[in-house]
């Protein structure tokens, strides 16, 4: 690969980089001086998963201590908290969190989290719940095997059993709004299983209909990000390529950008549900293009898609915003795109302002 992405030095996924930018600068010495079976060990031995968790829990622990407001409404948020296992793995939990006494839930946002299918825990993204929770809204996390305990495949059958554990256990004929999102690689999981539903509708008829998709900073060209994570030096540790099989020739049948053009047809996008896309402008861990790119084949399978560019905004500011801001810019637009769909007739909207 490396002669293939010396082609990518200035120009990768549609954006013109800095040859030498900070961000990669230190990930490619690291590349260079690793021997190449060091970082395949890294990766499928899980290292790379418990030192990005045990990053993130030090992370989390220090805001914990400098922001105490935010502690203090995540414990609130974890009193209500009811968790279920849908599966024998202890990554297949199922995280309610009803925003009543009331099971049977008329409303839910539904979030998988990121993680470059291989780290990440639904509890990381908790205080995503609270702008729900306020506006009626039931949240639920659904929490998936990360790469080396599970492939892409398990991935978005985990999500496909997640979602059959919810409607069996919380749905019932009276719901009126089911909103998926998901975050990075989460987005890219979940934009996978809603695929799989447009290419089988009969087989996925008794599960919720989704009202709304929200990718949040998602990858959605798998052979174009493995390229830009070639550029960064990360392709040989990160869980992306082992989570895929390793072969860049079949990374095209796992990125819902081809799927949707090249084996959706415009009767099967039909069952895709509206969609909004958000991404910073300034995301160096999955740059922008990538939701450019999936929009596109989106509108052109005429599936309802609203996309949201923030000027200036990283990789994790779109979920970001929502666990630590009020009446965010992203927050603002979730409720627009609630309202608009409300007003197109797609469904049945109580009154919540998000």
């Amino acid at each position: 690969m490396s002669n293939e992405n010396s082609n990518y030095n200035l120009l990768v996924n549609g954006i013109y980089h800095d040859s030498h930018p900070i961000h990669a600068q230190w990930t490619r010495f690291l590349h260079w001086i690793l021997p190449l079976e060091t970082q395949l060990e890294l990766r499928n031995s899980g290292a790379i998963r418990l030192y990005i968790d045990g990053s993130t829990l030090t992370a989390i622990g220090i805001l914990a201590v400098i922001f105490p407001k935010l502690t203090w409404r995540y414990l609130n948020i974890s009193k209500m908290l009811r968790v279920y296992c849908y599966g024998s793995h202890k990554s297949q939990v199922f995280h309610w969190i009803p925003t009543n006494s009331d099971l049977m839930c008329k409303k839910t946002f539904i979030f998988i989290h990121g993680g470059a299918w291989g780290s990440g825990k639904p509890w990381m993204y908790r205080l995503l719940a609270s702008r729900f929770l306020v506006k009626g809204f039931n949240v639920a996390f659904i929490g998936y095997r990360t790469y080396p305990d599970g492939n892409i495949d398990d991935q978005i059958d985990d999500v496909e059993n997640g979602m059959d554990f919810l409607r069996t256990n919380f749905i019932n004929e009276n719901y009126s709004t089911i909103i998926l999102g998901g975050h990075s690689s989460g987005a890219h999981i979940t934009s996978m299983y809603l695929l799989r539903r447009c290419e089988k509708p009969n087989f996925y008829s008794d599960h919720p209909k989704i009202n709304l998709f929200i990718g949040f900073s998602g990858v959605y060209n798998v052979k174009k990000h493995y390229i830009y994570e070639s550029w960064r030096g990360l392709h040989l540790v990160s869980p992306m390529g082992g989570a895929h099989g390793d072969e860049i020739e079949i990374f095209l049948d796992r990125s819902p950008s081809m799927i949707l053009s090249k084996r959706i047809s415009k009767e099967q996008a039909k069952h895709f549900p509206p969609s909004l896309l958000i991404h910073g402008l300034n995301d160096s861990v999955v740059p922008f293009p990538t939701t450019s790119e999936f929009s596109k084949n989106l509108i052109q399978k005429e599936v309802f898609v609203d996309i949201c560019y923030l000027n200036e905004k990283d990789h994790f500011y779109p979920v970001g915003c929502l666990m630590f801001e009020e009446n965010s810019i992203v927050e603002k637009k979730i409720d627009e795109v609630l309202r608009n769909l409300h007003r197109f007739g797609m469904f049945r909207l109580k009154q919540s302002k998000l």
